[in-house]
């Protein structure tokens, strides 16, 4: 599975609920993107009826970033980013959370040089009740091209860039 251990550690033959069979066929049938990401939907949506939400934000401010983590084994799913990984390789898991602190969206992609090759992937595919306006990142998911999308595509897109001195800055 995803924590890259398998079934085994929860494998009890004396109990029927956590039998090879069964605990194969609830992961072939309920573990997947599409199942994971409509109970995500399900959960934003309660979160966000409640009060202490509510107080947080009103769920039009989001916050994207990235973290990367080292893969120890050969895979095609790891990148190459010697900036974080050295001579290793490994996954980024990009996340887009709300101004409520709820969960919207979050992809898993090979070790990447730049966030934003990901950021609009992220936001756009996200299938929560929350329709965030306006987007926050690093200076990882800045460049031009994706700010000049976000503005075609009616989002307000606020890096909080790390050092302005060769910046472009763009009124919007």
């Amino acid at each position: 599975g995803a924590c890259n251990t398998g079934l085994e550690p929860l494998i009890r033959t004396d109990n029927p609920a956590l039998r090879r069979d069964r605990l194969s066929w609830v992961s072939q049938n309920y573990i997947r993107d599409d199942t994971l990401s409509a109970a995500n939907a399900i959960l934003v949506g309660a979160q966000s009826q409640l009060e202490l939400a509510q107080v947080w934000g009103g769920g039009e401010v989001a916050s994207a970033d990235g973290m990367r983590f080292v893969v120890p084994v050969r895979t095609v799913h790891a990148g190459p980013n010697p900036k974080y990984f050295g001579t290793g390789r490994g996954v980024t898991w990009y996340n887009l959370i709300s101004d409520q602190f709820s969960g919207l969206n979050a992809i898993t992609v090979p070790g990447t040089l730049r966030d934003s090759l990901v950021l609009l992937a992220v936001v756009l595919e996200q299938q929560t009740e929350l329709q965030p306006t306006q987007i926050m990142t690093d200076t990882g998911a800045y460049s031009d091209v994706v700010f000049g999308l976000f503005r075609l595509l009616g989002y307000h897109f606020s890096p909080r860039l790390a050092d302005v001195g060769g910046t472009r800055f763009w009124r919007t």
